[in-house]
């Protein structure tokens, strides 16, 4: 009897509680008596599977909105300081090239005083070589006068000498 105590509070149960996804009627009940509990449990698992994915792909969504933020923020960082690291290259070049300018006016003007002063002397060289040539070729002059003088004495000093011996 006890059975029988038990089955109407089951019998009541469905009744008041129409399954979802079963026919309509009697056939309905008694499918619901059946696999009702069946078909509870397996919306139930089926909601929470629905409810740990969505929960799984907010996390997923999240995460990776956090791992997008950090890589956009890294590459916001990167590129600052690439640019930063051209634009002192660029200034470096520039620094370098202004350098170059001014060493290659500084040699220019040292090669033009250095060519100026080698002109003024060579100039001066060659002014003092043709002074002591003349001078060379004045004194080998006066000396051959000299010499030829003096020959010429002797010459005479022979002749006399020669002309008092006969």
């Amino acid at each position: 009897m006890a059975k029988q105590s038990e089955q109407p509070a089951n019998d009541q149960e469905p009744a008041s509680e129409e399954p979802e996804g079963f026919s309509a009627g009697d056939l309905g009940k008694i499918q619901g008596i059946l696999f009702g509990e069946q078909a509870r449990k397996t919306d139930q698992r089926l909601a929470n599977i629905e409810s740990d994915l969505q929960t799984a792909v907010s996390d997923l969504e999240s995460r990776s909105n956090t791992v997008a933020d950090a890589l956009r923020s890294d590459l916001a960082a990167e590129t600052a300081t690439r640019e930063a690291a051209v634009a002192k290259l660029l200034q470096t070049t520039k620094d370098l090239a202004k350098a170059n300018t001014t060493e290659q006016k500084a040699r220019e003007k040292a090669d033009t005083a250095l060519g100026d002063k080698l002109d003024a002397t060579t100039a001066s060289l060659t002014t003092s070589i043709d002074e002591v040539q003349a001078a060379a070729a004045a004194a080998l002059e006066e000396r051959s006068r000299s010499d030829r003088a003096s020959l010429a004495a002797m010459l005479r000093s022979i002749a006399d000498q020669l002309d008092g011996s006969k």
